[in-house]
Protein backbone atom coordinates (compact mmCIF):
# COMPACT_ATOMS: atom_id res chain seq x y z
CA UNK A 1 0.00 0.00 0.00
CA UNK A 2 2.72 2.57 1.18
CA UNK A 3 4.53 1.46 -2.26
CA UNK A 4 1.78 2.56 -4.35
CA UNK A 5 0.83 5.76 -2.45
CA UNK A 6 4.56 6.83 -3.31
CA UNK A 7 4.06 6.11 -6.93
CA UNK A 8 1.48 9.46 -6.60
CA UNK A 9 3.27 11.39 -4.20
CA UNK A 10 5.71 13.76 -4.65
CA UNK A 11 7.28 13.79 -0.87
CA UNK A 12 7.49 11.22 1.52
CA UNK A 13 7.65 12.42 4.99
CA UNK A 14 7.96 13.46 7.76
CA UNK A 15 9.32 9.78 8.62
CA UNK A 16 12.59 8.30 10.49
CA UNK A 17 13.55 7.91 14.49
CA UNK A 18 12.76 9.37 17.91
CA UNK A 19 14.22 8.08 20.99
CA UNK A 20 12.57 10.61 23.42
CA UNK A 21 8.66 10.84 22.48
CA UNK A 22 7.31 8.21 20.25
CA UNK A 23 5.17 5.98 22.40
CA UNK A 24 6.12 3.17 19.41
CA UNK A 25 8.73 0.65 19.74
CA UNK A 26 12.25 1.12 18.58
CA UNK A 27 12.28 -2.31 16.93
CA UNK A 28 9.23 -1.24 15.09
CA UNK A 29 10.58 2.09 14.23
CA UNK A 30 13.54 0.66 12.70
CA UNK A 31 11.65 -1.69 10.74
CA UNK A 32 9.29 0.95 9.06
CA UNK A 33 12.17 3.25 8.61
CA UNK A 34 13.80 0.49 7.15
CA UNK A 35 11.27 0.21 4.62
CA UNK A 36 10.49 3.67 3.69
CA UNK A 37 14.19 3.89 2.79
CA UNK A 38 14.37 1.04 0.76
CA UNK A 39 10.91 2.64 -1.13
CA UNK A 40 12.52 5.56 -1.28
CA UNK A 41 15.63 4.19 -2.67
CA UNK A 42 13.79 2.99 -5.66
CA UNK A 43 11.55 5.54 -6.56
CA UNK A 44 13.52 8.77 -5.36
CA UNK A 45 11.32 11.47 -3.65
CA UNK A 46 11.88 14.00 -1.44
CA UNK A 47 12.60 12.97 1.85
CA UNK A 48 12.12 14.97 5.36
CA UNK A 49 13.50 12.22 7.77
CA UNK A 50 12.80 13.02 12.03
CA UNK A 51 15.85 12.26 14.21
CA UNK A 52 15.12 13.56 17.40
CA UNK A 53 17.64 11.73 20.23
CA UNK A 54 18.09 9.38 17.19
CA UNK A 55 20.64 10.54 15.33
CA UNK A 56 23.43 8.19 15.53
CA UNK A 57 20.71 5.70 14.75
CA UNK A 58 19.04 7.12 11.38
CA UNK A 59 22.55 8.20 10.20
CA UNK A 60 23.29 4.59 10.46
CA UNK A 61 20.34 3.69 8.65
CA UNK A 62 20.95 6.38 5.48
CA UNK A 63 24.70 4.16 5.32
CA UNK A 64 23.15 0.95 5.20
CA UNK A 65 20.40 2.20 2.88
CA UNK A 66 21.78 5.41 1.08
CA UNK A 67 19.03 7.60 -0.67
CA UNK A 68 18.99 10.91 -3.09
CA UNK A 69 19.02 14.23 -1.64
CA UNK A 70 17.28 13.11 2.07
CA UNK A 71 16.80 16.25 4.82
CA UNK A 72 16.86 15.93 8.36
CA UNK A 73 14.59 17.67 9.81
CA UNK A 74 15.04 20.07 12.98
CA UNK A 75 18.40 18.76 13.20
CA UNK A 76 20.30 18.06 16.39
CA UNK A 77 23.44 15.82 16.07
CA UNK A 78 26.93 16.88 16.91
CA UNK A 79 29.30 18.72 14.70
CA UNK A 80 30.75 15.10 13.96
CA UNK A 81 27.23 13.91 13.15
CA UNK A 82 26.55 16.50 11.08
CA UNK A 83 29.66 16.81 8.86
CA UNK A 84 28.95 12.83 8.84
CA UNK A 85 25.43 13.52 7.15
CA UNK A 86 26.65 16.15 4.81
CA UNK A 87 28.99 13.59 3.78
CA UNK A 88 26.13 11.21 2.96
CA UNK A 89 24.47 13.53 0.71
CA UNK A 90 22.13 15.23 3.45
CA UNK A 91 20.31 19.02 3.32
CA UNK A 92 18.86 20.51 6.79
CA UNK A 93 15.99 21.48 7.24
CA UNK A 94 16.22 24.31 9.73
CA UNK A 95 12.99 25.54 12.03
CA UNK A 96 13.77 28.04 14.90
CA UNK A 97 14.22 25.76 17.14
CA UNK A 98 17.43 24.99 16.05
CA UNK A 99 18.64 27.88 13.92
CA UNK A 100 21.35 29.39 16.15
CA UNK A 101 22.75 26.23 16.19
CA UNK A 102 26.78 27.05 15.38
CA UNK A 103 26.65 23.70 13.36
CA UNK A 104 24.79 25.62 10.78
CA UNK A 105 27.52 27.46 9.83
CA UNK A 106 30.66 25.41 10.68
CA UNK A 107 29.86 22.13 9.40
CA UNK A 108 26.75 22.77 6.95
CA UNK A 109 27.33 24.26 3.32
CA UNK A 110 25.03 27.00 2.40
CA UNK A 111 23.42 24.30 -0.28
CA UNK A 112 22.68 22.28 2.25
CA UNK A 113 19.91 24.94 4.30
CA UNK A 114 16.47 24.91 4.11
CA UNK A 115 13.48 27.00 5.99
CA UNK A 116 10.46 25.09 7.57
CA UNK A 117 8.23 26.37 10.07
CA UNK A 118 7.60 23.12 12.17
CA UNK A 119 8.13 24.68 15.27
CA UNK A 120 4.59 26.71 14.76
CA UNK A 121 2.64 23.98 14.45
CA UNK A 122 -0.29 25.77 16.83
CA UNK A 123 0.02 28.92 14.21
CA UNK A 124 -2.98 29.52 12.18
CA UNK A 125 -2.44 29.11 8.12
CA UNK A 126 -2.00 33.06 7.90
CA UNK A 127 0.83 33.06 10.78
CA UNK A 128 2.80 30.60 8.71
CA UNK A 129 4.84 32.87 6.82
CA UNK A 130 5.95 34.98 9.62
CA UNK A 131 7.28 32.04 11.42
CA UNK A 132 9.71 31.11 8.09
CA UNK A 133 10.43 34.72 8.05
CA UNK A 134 11.72 34.42 11.25
CA UNK A 135 13.58 31.61 10.92
CA UNK A 136 14.81 33.25 7.57
CA UNK A 137 16.21 36.01 10.32
CA UNK A 138 17.72 33.74 12.59
CA UNK A 139 19.84 31.95 9.59
CA UNK A 140 21.05 35.03 8.31
CA UNK A 141 22.16 36.20 11.87
CA UNK A 142 24.05 32.91 11.88
CA UNK A 143 25.17 32.84 8.36
CA UNK A 144 26.30 36.37 8.32
CA UNK A 145 24.06 36.95 5.12
CA UNK A 146 21.30 39.12 4.51
CA UNK A 147 18.05 37.82 4.87
CA UNK A 148 17.03 38.68 0.69
CA UNK A 149 20.11 36.10 0.11
CA UNK A 150 19.03 33.17 3.09
CA UNK A 151 15.53 33.12 1.21
CA UNK A 152 16.83 32.93 -2.63
CA UNK A 153 19.60 30.13 -1.07
CA UNK A 154 16.58 28.08 0.25
CA UNK A 155 14.81 28.41 -2.81
CA UNK A 156 17.78 27.60 -5.01
CA UNK A 157 18.37 24.47 -2.54
CA UNK A 158 15.25 23.09 -2.54
CA UNK A 159 14.94 23.10 -6.86
CA UNK A 160 18.28 21.38 -6.64
CA UNK A 161 16.81 18.39 -4.39
CA UNK A 162 13.84 18.63 -6.77
CA UNK A 163 15.74 17.97 -9.90
CA UNK A 164 18.41 15.53 -8.14
CA UNK A 165 14.87 13.17 -6.91
CA UNK A 166 13.38 13.83 -10.47
CA UNK A 167 9.90 14.93 -8.91
CA UNK A 168 9.18 17.96 -10.51
CA UNK A 169 6.36 16.24 -12.38
CA UNK A 170 4.75 15.22 -9.05
CA UNK A 171 4.26 18.76 -7.41
CA UNK A 172 1.69 21.38 -7.45
CA UNK A 173 2.07 23.83 -10.76
CA UNK A 174 2.02 26.70 -8.96
CA UNK A 175 4.68 25.16 -6.34
CA UNK A 176 6.36 24.16 -9.34
CA UNK A 177 6.59 27.57 -11.02
CA UNK A 178 8.02 28.87 -7.93
CA UNK A 179 10.86 26.41 -7.74
CA UNK A 180 11.22 27.35 -11.66
CA UNK A 181 11.84 31.53 -10.68
CA UNK A 182 15.17 31.29 -8.84
CA UNK A 183 16.87 29.17 -11.97
CA UNK A 184 14.63 31.98 -14.49
CA UNK A 185 15.44 34.77 -12.06
CA UNK A 186 18.07 34.38 -9.21
CA UNK A 187 16.05 37.55 -7.44
CA UNK A 188 12.61 36.14 -7.83
CA UNK A 189 12.01 34.89 -4.22
CA UNK A 190 13.58 38.15 -2.23
CA UNK A 191 10.47 39.49 -3.96
CA UNK A 192 8.14 37.72 -1.81
CA UNK A 193 10.26 39.52 1.38
CA UNK A 194 8.34 42.19 3.09
CA UNK A 195 9.33 44.46 5.64
CA UNK A 196 11.89 44.28 7.88
CA UNK A 197 12.97 41.75 10.81
CA UNK A 198 11.93 44.11 13.59
CA UNK A 199 8.07 44.00 12.41
CA UNK A 200 8.36 40.57 12.18
CA UNK A 201 6.81 39.72 15.55
CA UNK A 202 4.29 42.15 15.37
CA UNK A 203 3.27 40.98 12.06
CA UNK A 204 3.09 37.47 13.55
CA UNK A 205 1.11 37.86 16.60
CA UNK A 206 -1.43 40.07 14.13
CA UNK A 207 -1.50 36.90 12.09
CA UNK A 208 -2.04 35.29 15.13
CA UNK A 209 -5.03 37.04 15.86
CA UNK A 210 -4.17 36.99 19.70
CA UNK A 211 -2.13 40.00 19.83
CA UNK A 212 -0.31 38.36 23.22
CA UNK A 213 2.90 39.81 23.83
CA UNK A 214 3.77 36.29 25.36
CA UNK A 215 3.23 34.81 22.08
CA UNK A 216 6.46 36.58 20.84
CA UNK A 217 8.97 34.26 19.96
CA UNK A 218 12.06 36.33 21.46
CA UNK A 219 10.22 37.44 24.50
CA UNK A 220 8.14 34.84 25.68
CA UNK A 221 10.49 32.31 27.49
CA UNK A 222 10.41 35.13 30.30
CA UNK A 223 6.85 34.89 31.22
CA UNK A 224 7.57 31.24 32.61
CA UNK A 225 7.72 30.65 36.61
CA UNK A 226 12.24 30.34 37.14
CA UNK A 227 12.88 31.96 34.15
CA UNK A 228 14.73 35.42 34.39
CA UNK A 229 16.50 36.73 31.59
CA UNK A 230 19.83 35.47 32.38
CA UNK A 231 17.75 32.02 31.92
CA UNK A 232 16.73 32.86 28.95
CA UNK A 233 18.97 34.33 27.26
CA UNK A 234 20.99 31.13 27.38
CA UNK A 235 18.06 29.01 26.22
CA UNK A 236 18.04 31.40 23.26
CA UNK A 237 21.52 30.67 22.24
CA UNK A 238 20.55 27.10 22.00
CA UNK A 239 18.17 27.38 19.74
CA UNK A 240 15.45 27.12 22.42
CA UNK A 241 13.13 30.31 21.45
CA UNK A 242 9.45 30.13 23.12
CA UNK A 243 7.79 27.74 25.94
CA UNK A 244 6.73 25.37 23.55
CA UNK A 245 10.22 24.37 21.90
CA UNK A 246 10.96 24.11 26.06
CA UNK A 247 8.58 21.81 26.35
CA UNK A 248 9.22 20.18 23.18
CA UNK A 249 13.00 19.45 24.18
CA UNK A 250 12.60 19.00 27.78
CA UNK A 251 14.34 20.04 31.05
CA UNK A 252 17.06 17.39 30.75
CA UNK A 253 17.81 17.81 27.00
CA UNK A 254 17.67 22.05 27.64
CA UNK A 255 20.26 21.39 30.05
CA UNK A 256 22.16 19.04 28.26
CA UNK A 257 22.43 21.66 25.56
CA UNK A 258 23.17 24.46 27.68
CA UNK A 259 26.46 22.40 29.06
CA UNK A 260 27.39 21.49 25.53
CA UNK A 261 27.49 25.59 24.88
CA UNK A 262 29.17 26.64 28.01
CA UNK A 263 31.43 23.79 29.41
CA UNK A 264 32.88 25.82 31.63
CA UNK A 265 29.40 26.72 32.97
CA UNK A 266 27.15 23.98 33.12
CA UNK A 267 23.59 24.00 34.55
CA UNK A 268 23.60 23.02 38.04
CA UNK A 269 20.43 21.53 40.09
CA UNK A 270 18.65 24.50 40.51
CA UNK A 271 18.65 25.55 37.03
CA UNK A 272 18.09 22.19 35.60
CA UNK A 273 14.89 22.14 38.58
CA UNK A 274 13.94 25.30 37.36
CA UNK A 275 13.59 24.19 33.61
CA UNK A 276 11.62 21.65 35.13
CA UNK A 277 9.47 23.52 36.62
CA UNK A 278 9.01 26.36 34.17
CA UNK A 279 8.02 22.80 31.74
CA UNK A 280 5.29 22.51 34.52
CA UNK A 281 4.08 26.07 35.32
CA UNK A 282 5.72 25.69 38.70
CA UNK A 283 8.49 27.24 40.82
CA UNK A 284 11.13 24.80 41.21
CA UNK A 285 11.04 24.03 45.26
CA UNK A 286 6.88 22.77 44.31
CA UNK A 287 8.90 19.39 42.42
CA UNK A 288 9.23 16.35 44.51
CA UNK A 289 12.94 16.18 45.65
CA UNK A 290 12.73 12.66 44.56
CA UNK A 291 11.78 13.88 40.80
CA UNK A 292 14.67 16.74 41.31
CA UNK A 293 17.15 13.64 41.75
CA UNK A 294 15.27 10.94 39.04
CA UNK A 295 16.03 14.67 37.01
CA UNK A 296 19.30 14.98 37.75
CA UNK A 297 20.74 11.54 37.63
CA UNK A 298 18.77 11.48 34.17
CA UNK A 299 21.08 15.18 33.21
CA UNK A 300 24.73 13.08 34.63
CA UNK A 301 23.88 10.38 32.37
CA UNK A 302 23.15 11.97 29.10
CA UNK A 303 26.20 14.30 29.73
CA UNK A 304 27.99 10.93 29.21
CA UNK A 305 30.69 11.50 32.14
CA UNK A 306 28.82 11.04 35.13
CA UNK A 307 29.79 14.59 36.27
CA UNK A 308 28.00 18.10 36.46
CA UNK A 309 28.12 21.17 38.16
CA UNK A 310 27.14 20.49 41.98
Amino acid sequence: MFEELVERAGVVGEVGLDARWSKVSMDDQMRVFRTVLEVVQRSPRILSIHSYTATRRVLDELRRTPVAAPILHGWTGTADETREAVALGCSFSVHSAVARRSVFHTAVPPERILVESDQGWADPPAAIPCRVEWVEHLLSVQLKRPREEVRRLAWANLATIVQETGTRHLLPPELGALLDGPRRDPESPARLLTGSAPALHGRYTAARGDGVTKRDPVRALESLPNIGAEAAGRLREVGIATPEELARVGSVEAARLLARARPLDPPCRSLLSGLEGAIRGVRWHAIPREEREALWTAYCHVRGNGYAKP
